[in-house]
């Protein structure tokens, strides 16, 4: 949005977005290996202070490169976030407990999205700037209260206790292993795919087409999508247990919500029901999505380097979403076309590995 405001053309923003994003594969491959060497609250601490920075800076950066050159530091703290985090609550609990405890992290999240998209359709008249603030002071909170509240590693030794989970430290990691989390990893990524081209693409097309009310218009939608998730992301860890129907169906909802939600962008309730579709799919992808490759991440002392790199293989969906949302979205004469094509490579993929999706559920 802050590019459509101060006019960039669709080349260059499509070039600022794809760099931005770029950094992405950065900070899950950096802070995952940085988990199994300093533990899970160093790692957390430094996403969440690069977060406040870079979100700071973008706030009051009016000189183009550098709001590029604060939005790569925000980038980097949000991507370094997940690798520790979903790991560190793995490890918290009981194995049978682990899909629920990813689902409740993600009704946290969730609850954090409805307070930040309801200020953005209250607010939106005091501009973009200050809610980008606003969102650097919420990182910079959170890396206060994580300083207070998280375990702390006395020296090396403990960090690096912290950060090896205590089955299997040795176990060798076979071709079939990593073959398998790849191709699951790639399955993933058509998730982060279609779901950063809307996200990137309808902020775009709203504020294109529905002028300075555009912000209103997609804050209202990611409010029905938030608050939904958060209702379901922990009924649906609890209760959902089907890799081969959560992925596949939730890829085909996520790609139909968004085709019926930028196609007929004109319309509010088309874009609302879109909205809807979408995020069932989100609910069914979430249900399973992360915790399927966390326990195809070989479990040892590098198991933060596995998870880290499939985190940054999945990024680089959100970097050819956001790169290609404005010529195939927001200047496509078609954009619903480009969802619906986009899910057919992954669904091809998602069919070659079906067997062992079941069989690792199993395990």
């Amino acid at each position: 949005m802050i590019l459509v405001d101060r006019r960039v053309g669709t080349l260059q923003s499509s070039l600022l977005m794809g760099v931005v994003k770029g950094s992405t594969l950065a900070g899950p491959w950096a802070s995952g290996r940085a988990c199994d060497r300093w533990g899970m609250k160093a790692v957390l601490l430094a996403a969440f202070a690069l977060s406040a920075l870079g979100l700071s800076g973008m706030a009051f950066s009016h000189w183009i490169p550098l709001l590029a050159l604060s939005a790569i530091v925000a980038q980097l703290g949000d991507s370094a976030f997940s690798p520790p985090a979903r790991i560190l609550l793995t490890r918290l609990v009981s194995p049978s407990e682990r899909q629920e405890s990813i689902g409740w992290l993600r009704t946290a999240n969730n609850l954090g999205q409805i307070f930040s998209y309801t200020l953005g359709a209250l607010l939106s008249g005091l501009g973009i700037p200050l809610l980008v603030f606003m969102d650097g002071l919420s990182s910079l909170f959170a890396f206060c209260l994580g300083f207070k509240i998280l375990p702390r590693s006395q020296n090396k030794k403990n960090a690096q206790a912290e950060a090896t989970p205590k089955e299997n430290p040795t176990a060798q990691v076979t071709d079939r292993q990593k073959r398998l989390l790849w191709l699951a990893t790639l399955l993933i990524t058509g998730f982060s795919f279609i779901y950063e081209l809307y996200m990137t693409g309808s902020a775009a097309l709203f504020r294109m087409h529905f002028g300075a009310a555009g912000l209103r218009v997609f804050s209202i939608a990611m409010v029905v999508n938030t608050v939904l998730c958060t209702i379901f992301a922990v009924i649906a860890s609890r209760f959902l247990k089907n890799p081969n129907f959560c992925l596949p169906v939730g890829l085909i909802l996520t790609a139909l919500g968004a085709a019926v939600a930028t196609e007929f962008h004109e319309h509010l309730y088309a874009i609302l029901g879109g909205m809807f579709i979408l995020t069932v799919g989100e609910i069914l992808y979430g249900a399973l999505g992360q915790y399927v490759l966390i326990q195809m991440a070989p479990a040892g002392a590098r198991q933060g380097a596995f998870y880290g790199t499939s985190v940054m293989i999945q990024a680089s969906g959100k970097i050819f979403g956001s790169a290609l949302a404005f010529p195939l979205v927001v200047k496509g004469v078609h954009p619903g076309f480009s969802f619906l094509f986009s899910a057919l490579p992954f669904l091809g993929i998602w069919w070659v590995i079906r067997k062992d999706l079941t069989r690792v559920m199993a395990s």
